[in-house]
């Protein structure tokens, strides 16, 4: 059965691959976009490698899939279009860097000296380095605005949906994140576990849950079972991002079929959601002191019900991009006292967060101060509006500063780069902290610059991982 799309806009034949693609490129009415979330990205359509590739036998095709220099070609280019989204490049990649570096901090060697640790949390850059949490949900944001804003558009262009089209979208999904997360599972359990000779080391055991419990992270569900037995901890957002995505056309086709305020109370109730599962698991957690870290990752931090606002505020903005054309823009006045506004919810925040965490990642919160209850309450919601504000005055604002920076060309290779990073760089950490031999003498120069050598590592990395197995990946999806 075949649903006509509610819209105005003049249809077009193109592939039923479109609705479920989403990438922020989008150079012509026939080209087919790269399924995308807020860490990974990509600029060359499938369509345009089908046409690149076209008239070669099937064998010649599957080879050149495997092309190095093609690939890293295709990961060089900078070219976009007018419909592209391109300060989103900007903030993955800053996004990211945050994330290392507060990773970096907090998955230290073993420190025993406290008055160390406590220089480290007098520091000013200590209030960067504990609130890298927000980079995190700045990925959630990104893939709920591109999500929306790409099928949303995608759909009109369409002008039909039919029932083939969702099945596409969520296995294009999953076929386009798991390669690389197997191979990311496979150096930590089975090259991890043969550096881990140092007294320093913070690998401990956890690539014993990886041989026990891989399947989970293979169906994206590890984060509804302890944390301590998950693979790869810090890939938790991977199976929130799944869900996420699962749950987004509940949103996106009301939309699409003229219901908008279906759409809007959706989001109304995904935020609700938030907000209130986290009320109730502080309210009734209120012991959390010293030592709760586990406790705080487990019940808290990794579920979904406790994630999803950044996400739904995501939904919405990528619904107004498609809905503002972008001729549409605003006065200074309207800019000037959006950012004072933001500016004014965002300082304080930041401020308040260096109090909940330090090195290690021991939570010190007390929950029983109403204070702190009410910051972890609001802090991904007000974070998530606050770039939301910051997206929106790069689409709509008259060439600002902001846009020009984060609309930089040269973030788009490095933007592509993301998804792998993500999966590597604790992995550059903990090898780091494995061949640690001496005692660290912890200062803060010391983190930065052990900081910027994840970077590196984790980023080339990363590179090998792109055009071994993500490019290749996505070259052969073209073939099918």
């Amino acid at each position: 059965m075949t649903l006509k799309v509610n819209t105005t806009k003049k249809e077009n034949k193109l592939t039923t691959d479109e609705i479920e693609d989403h990438n922020q490129s989008d150079n012509s009415a026939e080209r087919r976009e790269t399924e995308r979330n807020g860490l990974i990205d990509s600029n060359e359509s499938l369509s345009a490698r089908c046409k690149r590739i076209k008239g070669r036998g099937l064998v010649k095709r599957i080879l050149l899939s495997f092309s190095l220099k093609t690939n890293l070609l295709d990961l060089l280019k900078t070219e976009s279009s007018d419909g592209d989204i391109r300060c989103l490049n900007g903030l993955r990649v800053l996004s990211m860097l945050w994330v290392i570096l507060g990773h970096t901090a907090n998955f230290l060697p073993d420190i025993k000296d406290e008055s160390m640790k406590s220089n480290i949390m007098k520091h000013w850059l200590a209030y960067l380095l504990f609130n890298a949490t927000y980079g995190v949900e700045t990925f959630f944001f990104i893939s709920g605005c591109l999500v929306s804003y790409l099928f949303i558009r995608n759909s009109e262009k369409l002008g039909h949906l039919k029932p083939g089209h969702l099945v596409a979208y969520y296995a294009h999904r999953y076929a386009r994140l798991t390669p690389s997360f197997m191979v990311a599972m496979l150096i930590y359990t089975g090259l991890l576990p043969y550096v881990n000779s140092s007294p320093y080391s913070t690998t401990s055991h956890g690539y014993l849950s990886c041989r026990r419990y891989w399947w989970r992270n293979l169906l994206y569900i590890s984060n509804f079972f302890d944390y301590k037995e998950m693979c790869m901890t810090w890939s938790w957002y991977l199976p929130n991002d799944m869900q996420f995505y699962i749950i987004a056309p509940v949103f996106t086709l009301p939309i699409v079929y003229g219901c908008r305020k279906v759409s809007l109370l959706v989001a109304v109730l995904m935020v609700i959601c938030h907000v209130g599962s986290t009320t109730l698991v502080i309210e009734s957690h209120k012991d959390w002191n010293n030592g709760s870290y586990k406790k705080y990752m487990n019940r808290l931090y990794i579920k979904p019900w406790t994630r999803v606002a950044p996400y739904a505020i995501g939904l919405v903005l990528g619904y107004i991009l498609t809905a503002w054309t972008p001729n549409r823009k605003i006065s200074r006045q309207e800019l000037l006292i959006g950012w004072l506004v933001t500016s004014a919810i965002v300082i304080p925040m930041m401020l308040f967060q260096n109090g909940n965490f330090t090195i290690h990642y021991s939570v010190v919160a007390n929950f029983n101060e109403i204070n702190s209850r009410i910051y972890e309450i609001i802090k991904s919601p007000l974070w998530a509006l606050f770039v939301a504000w910051i997206v929106f005055t790069c689409r709509y604002s008259n060439g600002s500063l902001v846009d020009s920076f984060l609309s930089w060309n040269g973030w788009m290779p490095l933007s592509k780069l993301s998804y792998g990073t993500y999966l590597c760089h604790l992995l550059v950490v903990l090898y780091l902290n494995n061949a640690t031999s001496s005692d660290v003498h912890l200062t803060m120069s010391y983190i930065v610059q052990k900081g910027v050598s994840v970077m590196i590592l984790a980023y080339s990395m990363s590179l090998v991982l792109s055009l071994l197995v993500d490019m290749p990946v996505r070259n052969l999806m073209t073939l099918t």
